[in-house]
């Protein structure tokens, strides 16, 4: 039958023809599988491990996974799992508040992959009306330019490395 509708075409007519078709094929086809992942989304979401429950009690546990050395980016990367899990981590000022204190000897280091992740961490944890702050000496430049971000601050652990570190602190307090 699909034949029929190229009967009679000169070489590149048939060609226009039929790429046209293809083209309509390929966008049935990428509808077909955003549907399908729509509705695998929904199919998942409803898993018992989505539960509310079971997600409050993730949340705890997602609480200890921290930005380290090795990397920043662990704390982020439980956003990638499933929307259940997205959602969670991104409501949830206690998470953020946890990723602006990690464990002692592992505090925020001032580099180019960190710094987002801080102030996204700030912008999330916004309802707080304390924060602790660990950083590294070098992070304090970056800590001067978000004042709305530091009034809630109340424990602030820093480490100094350096009398250049010394400098950069009293530059930002006088």
């Amino acid at each position: 039958m699909a034949g029929t509708i190229y009967q009679g075409l000169r070489s590149a007519e048939l060609q226009a023809m039929a790429e046209k078709t293809m083209q309509e094929y390929q966008d049935q086809m990428m509808e077909l599988r955003r549907r399908i992942a729509d509705a695998g989304s929904v199919y998942n979401s409803g898993a018992a491990i989505n539960e509310k429950p079971r997600l409050e009690g993730f949340l705890q546990i997602f609480c200890y996974v921290t930005p380290s050395y090795v990397d920043f980016m662990a704390p982020i990367r439980l956003t990638h799992v499933c929307r259940a899990w997205r959602t969670l981590i991104h409501r949830s000022p206690v998470f953020w508040m946890d990723k602006l204190d990690p464990v002692p000897d592992s505090e925020v280091k001032a580099s180019f992959t960190s710094l987002p992740i801080v102030l996204a961490a700030f912008e999330k944890s916004q309802p707080a009306l304390s924060l602790r702050f660990s950083l590294h000496w070098a992070f304090l430049p970056t800590l001067a330019t978000i004042p709305s971000h530091v009034s809630p601050i109340s424990t602030l652990w820093l480490r100094l490395v350096c009398s250049r570190s010394n400098d950069t602190l009293c530059g930002l307090f006088l």
